[in-house]
């Protein structure tokens, strides 16, 4: 019996999907929702709602209660706080760094053993991740 695959989507990758820039990452959240775990981290789930409170969009806020009803927010625990002080220890050592919500992201992505996704290149660093995929393309 196979493990159900988790995507933990990127903030940027969700935005794509609410915002309607991407009819390919649309297409591939509602072809993976039936047979995948389709999650944010808690720390999307704050940056998103912080864009939805900045712009105070009825709009996206819409928008972000539809992504809901499809994928979960995963909490913040300690597993993605240890896999955050490795990936910062690995990254610095190799003199590469991420943005500081992106290596939390990164971490919780392999805390839970997701495959991430984004469009954000700067991922490639974290070579403890599952996958990195980029729904907003149809070259997955």
């Amino acid at each position: 019996m196979s493990e159900t695959r988790i995507y933990l989507l990127d903030t940027n990758a969700v935005s794509d999907i609410m915002n309607g820039y991407s009819e390919a990452a649309r297409r591939t959240l509602l072809q993976e929702a039936g047979s995948a775990v389709i999650a944010i981290s808690s720390i999307t789930s704050g940056e998103l709602r912080f864009g939805i409170r900045n712009r105070n969009s009825k709009r996206l806020q819409r928008a972000f209660d539809e992504f809901r009803a499809v994928g979960k927010i995963l909490p913040w625990d300690d597993d993605a706080a240890m896999a955050y002080a490795d990936l910062r220890n690995q990254l610095s050592r190799r003199g590469k760094m991420l943005d500081a919500l992106d290596m939390l992201i990164a971490a919780h992505a392999v805390a839970v053993g997701a495959v991430l996704v984004s469009r954000d290149r700067a991922f490639e660093h974290v070579r403890d991740l599952v996958k990195l995929v980029n729904w907003a393309t149809d070259l997955n």
